[in-house]
């Protein structure tokens, strides 16, 4: 069975998530990448800096 840590759990949420909302969102393909990337990026950015965030408040 799969076992993923909470990074790897993120990242392919993250993945398959931004294609959604590319393709539901966005009518061109150079559009869509842009916006896949730029999806992508931020939930990872966001999942690194809340687990920051949490590490600096509980120690």
């Amino acid at each position: 069975m799969l076992q993923f840590n909470h990074l790897e759990a993120a990242a392919i949420f993250a993945f398959f998530t931004s294609i959604v909302f590319a393709i539901i969102t966005k009518d061109t393909v150079r559009d869509r990448l842009v916006y896949f990337g730029w999806c992508f990026a931020a939930f990872l950015g966001v999942v690194v800096g809340l687990g920051w965030l949490m590490k600096l408040a509980h120690g």
